[in-house]
């Protein structure tokens, strides 16, 4: 309980900061081994947003998968064709 808490405050802290500025502050799925669902939860309630709970949530496109595809453009039409 402590330790979601303290992810809510520390959370709550930053979207106070940054309020006004159009800026979201995402969580990532590294989380502490069983306890993703709660931890997304403190940030959620903190005021943050919840990115993705696991892999096949929704596709990421990273660096190395824009270089290999040619660009950006031909990453998304090869996402697409899947």
């Amino acid at each position: 309980m402590q330790r979601m808490s303290a992810i809510a405050t520390k959370t709550h802290s930053y979207v106070e900061i940054l309020k006004g500025t159009n800026t979201k502050i995402l969580d990532t799925r590294k989380t502490t081994p069983g306890f993703r669902a709660l931890e997304k939860w403190a940030v959620a309630i903190g005021g943050g947003v919840n990115h993705r709970f696991a892999l096949y949530d929704m596709i990421m496109l990273k660096d190395n998968h824009i270089d290999f595809a040619g660009g950006i453009t031909k990453a998304i039409s090869m996402i697409r064709s899947i």
